[in-house]
């Protein structure tokens, strides 16, 4: 079953490396909603022009990000920015937050694929994958 996000909102999207690896969609300005689903069982239906952010905990002190497994098909999505938001405690280990923000540039269905690696590892060996189906219409 679609997502449906709205044109005029910020969307952040997160997801906790756990086990349980749980998605929580939030839509900014105003209206808080939420759902827990898994990356892959949900598409993400927004238009053109809009932008969102996927948010995902990482801790860069272990060398470990999140990485676009392949590149982007520019012709649907751009990415934006790539935040690292540090964890709101002193305690050593403590996880913080990535923030990738992409922007909905042509019509059409594509992926988000992540893996959570070492970029300087050759080959690379993900500790996590994350994918997310993303439908961009028309705004």
């Amino acid at each position: 079953m679609p997502t449906h996000l709205s044109r005029f909102s910020r969307v952040r999207i997160g997801l906790a490396v756990a086990a349980t690896s749980a998605l929580a969609l939030t839509a900014c300005g105003g209206e808080e909603s939420s759902s827990a689903i898994t990356p892959d069982d949900a598409e993400f239906v927004v238009s053109v022009g809009d932008e969102f952010t996927i948010v995902l905990e990482a801790n860069v002190t272990t060398g470990f990000s999140w990485q676009l497994e392949q590149p982007l098909d520019e012709s649907i999505l751009a990415h934006v920015d790539d935040d690292y938001i540090a964890p709101g405690t002193d305690a050593v280990g403590a996880p913080g937050k990535q923030e990738l923000t992409f922007r909905a540039v042509g019509n059409g269905s594509t992926r988000i694929d992540l893996w959570y690696i070492r970029p300087f590892d050759s080959p690379p060996d993900p500790g996590n994958e994350a994918s997310f189906p993303v439908i961009v219409e028309p705004g």
